[in-house]
């Protein structure tokens, strides 16, 4: 049973944010309404004079000037409400790319640890094999491999490591899979974010 006045309240308030010019135009013409009737009703007795038309009728051009004020200020209020949401979605975006960056940094410094530690003694064994298999050129192509590939999975590591921006794509509302890329890629098409 309260809810009933607050349920009239923000049909109001909705009415009158949504169609402005319509409330401002019910208030003058209610107020010309009983103006005129008042005016036929004192004509009846006394002769009108144009001083009684105009003491009469003196507030109707500046209810419409209120009302025009009235209809700008709601246009504008609204303007201003939708624009700080805006910005506000926005900003909540912006932190959201921000979270999303750090923790993809925590993780690969954790990776990279964890990485780092097995391709130092990966490298550290090679470098043995290369002085023991000086004279078996088969097994030194074969070393070569394995230390082109070490570097590279460093190189990769640090470059992941290192990049600023990052390529979401949408799964939910909340979740995104995250693709690194290198700071000197393009800024890719999708969703990017970046740490500043």
């Amino acid at each position: 049973m309260f809810h009933y006045p607050k349920i009239l309240f923000k049909f109001l308030r909705d009415l009158v944010s949504r169609y402005p010019a319509l409330l401002s135009g019910l208030i003058i013409y209610s107020y010309l309404l009983f103006t005129i009737l008042r005016f036929l009703i004192r004509s009846r007795s006394l002769n009108p004079t144009f001083y009684d038309i105009l003491e009469t009728f003196d507030a109707l051009p500046f209810m419409w000037l209120l009302a025009v004020a009235l209809v700008k200020i709601i246009d504008v209020r609204g303007q201003l409400h939708k624009s700080e949401t805006e910005r506000i979605l926005a900003q909540q975006q912006i932190e959201i790319k921000q979270t999303q960056l750090k923790t993809l940094h925590e993780v690969v410094k954790s990776l990279q640890h964890h990485i780092n530690n097995p391709l130092a003694i990966i490298a550290l064994t090679v470098s043995n094999a290369r002085r023991q298999a000086k004279d078996n050129p088969e097994l030194i192509k074969h070393i070569d491999a394995i230390e082109d590939s070490t570097e590279r999975i460093v190189k990769s590591m640090k470059e992941f490591y290192q990049a600023q921006s990052y390529e979401t794509e949408r799964i939910d509302a909340v979740v995104g899979s995250i693709t690194a890329l290198p700071s000197g890629d393009a800024v890719p098409k999708k969703t990017t974010g970046s740490p500043e």
